[in-house]
């Protein structure tokens, strides 16, 4: 018996087992193939769903397969529309009628803010993903945002962890509180420890920054002053690796116990065992699981720092999306501004209107690629244990990432799942514009139908691959394969752009900027601060 002497249901439920390249090119093999996978509703899903860099919500009941392609089609749709649509339902709700005091970067699906004192997470909704909108409300009584450096939540787990310094003995500590949300900002029942303290840190500065990110169990925590990085696992309050750097890196946790850690010439991996049952002595360092190099500079272009974005897609424990952002599509943003003089004359022969002396190399790096060479790492012969292996950049970068250039320093970047935006005010323009990019990166995204018009488009700030050589930047050329499309687009925001933020959410941009205009020289407030009213622009897909 053949496979096409099989009925069509049997034939279609084995094709949804192949893995996205098997499929296709079984579509290649011959035309009943091609007819098949070409009028399987279930099919198609499968395949478009890839191509969006998103998952199936199972757990959604009530909609057919039929009803959930056209969800997802009418989703890359609205972000692909130009111009974006403001939301005025959305407008008026967030921005309150008694103003907006403050806001946080959105986390967790939610734009976090106070109004009157009282702490505030507001979830968007989303008609394309079945996602049905919510505001929390926490009262000032109970959580205090007053000195919170910043709020970072999971919705699935009913956590929100709120980081504040506090003076103790031998400098500042860093107090992060473990709240519940559904609960109303009390602590939360699965920590045994519902207050995790890093420190003393001894800071220059009283406003010191600090970042925190949740994966599951484990709880990572920065303090960018003091160069010190610590990941707990909240739920036992035990600390299960810390690293004490004398550069300024940015770390990032990959699973329940891989890390990765950027510097400026290197990418460094680190295991760790989150079970541990005692604390992670203070003076102890972690063992390097490998190294991986970054594309090898010419001498005389140091990397003067870098910078790292990634927010983890959302999973709600209160409604189903019907389908979201697939974990496995993930990458991590790398900024790395580079100084050479040799980039000016290449702008300028490019034809860039400011030609300057910095190039900011944006790498995207999907979060299975560096799991993949952690994996790689730990397969090697015993004899090699002795050291840290070195994992040259065309031995892992070119094929497992994506690497453009820019001839701009974006304001603002963000990046949630394989999507990331970036921010480019023009200051001094008529009426506030400002460019917005938004790059999708991922195996698949050269299956969607848009994938031709947004590939090859001439977008600002985005320096052509032809042009990398000229920039003599590198040791040797630059190349990477990861599939990728930019979309360019202008709003117009009307007000001062330095004020201005933008934000990613699974279903938009969240742009916030202040309602008041800026004091003048030589005005004073009356009660020693300025006003922090804040508005919020919620553009939806």
């Amino acid at each position: 018996m053949f496979f096409s002497d099989l009925p069509i249901e049997l034939q279609i439920q084995i094709i949804l087992l192949l893995d996205v390249g098997l499929i296709i090119s079984c579509r290649s093999a011959c035309r009943h193939m091609c007819a098949i996978i070409d009028d399987s509703v279930a099919v198609q899903y499968r395949l478009e769903l890839c191509a969006a860099g998103m998952v199936d919500g199972t757990y959604t009941p009530g909609l057919s397969i039929s009803d959930r392609l056209n969800s997802l089609r009418e989703y890359e749709k609205a972000w692909l529309s130009a111009p974006f649509t403001y939301h005025p339902l959305l407008r008026a709700a967030v921005n309150d009628p008694d103003h907006c005091e403050d806001w946080w970067p959105t986390t967790g699906g939610t734009i976090p803010y106070t109004s009157k004192g009282a702490l505030r997470l507001f979830r968007p909704p989303s008609l394309s993903r079945g996602v049905v909108g919510k505001t929390w409300c926490f009262p000032s009584t109970v959580v205090e945002v007053e000195d919170a450096v910043e709020i970072c939540i999971d919705p699935e787990q009913d956590l929100m962890v709120l980081p504040k310094w506090s003076e103790g003995q031998g400098g500042r500590v860093l107090k992060c509180h473990l709240l519940s949300i559904e609960l109303k900002g009390t602590p939360h029942p699965m920590a045994t420890q519902p207050l995790l303290c890093s420190g003393p840190h001894r800071l220059a500065s009283a406003s010191s920054s600090s970042r925190v990110h949740i994966l599951g169990d484990l709880l990572g925590c920065t303090v960018d002053s003091d160069r010190c990085m610590m990941v707990f696992n909240w739920k036992t309050g035990h600390v299960v690796w810390r690293f004490h750097s004398s550069g300024a890196p940015r770390f990032h946790l990959l699973d329940s116990y891989t890390l990765v850690l950027f510097e400026r010439y290197s990418i460094r991996l680190y295991i760790f065992d989150p079970a541990v049952t005692e604390d992670i002595p203070c003076d102890s360092q972690p063992d390097e699981h490998c190294v991986l190099a970054l594309p090898p500079l010419v001498e005389s272009n140091p990397i003067l720092s870098c910078d790292e974005a990634h927010l983890t897609p959302t999973a709600y424990a209160d409604c189903g999306p019907i389908f979201f952002p697939s974990p496995s599509s993930s990458f991590l943003v790398v900024t790395y501004h580079i100084y050479s003089i040799h980039t000016t004359l290449a702008f300028r022969a490019a034809g860039h209107r400011h030609p300057t002396k910095w190039t900011h190399l944006l790498m995207l790096i999907p979060i299975r690629t560096l799991l993949n060479q952690s994996v790689r790492a730990s397969q090697r012969p015993d004899t090699c244990l002795d050291s840290t292996p070195i994992i040259s950049w065309d031995d892992w970068g070119p094929h497992g990432t994506r690497c453009l250039l820019l001839d701009n320093d974006p304001k603002d970047i963000s990046a949630i799942g394989s999507k990331c935006v970036l921010y480019f005010p023009r200051y001094g323009s008529d009426g506030g514009m400002a460019d917005i990019l938004i790059i999708d990166a991922r195996p698949w995204v050269h299956l969607a139908p848009s994938y031709r018009k947004y590939h090859n488009i001439s977008a600002p700030y985005l320096l052509k691959p032809s042009t990398y050589d000229k920039c003599q930047l590198f040791a040797s050329p630059l190349h990477s394969t990861l599939p990728y499309r930019v979309l360019h687009r202008e709003i117009r925001l009307g007000s001062d752009l330095s004020s201005a933020s933008t934000m990613l959410l699974e279903d938009g941009l969240a742009i916030s900027r202040s309602l008041r205009s800026y004091p003048q020289p030589g005005d004073a407030p009356e009660d020693g601060h300025w006003p922090m009213d804040v508005g919020f622009d919620i553009l939806l897909t």
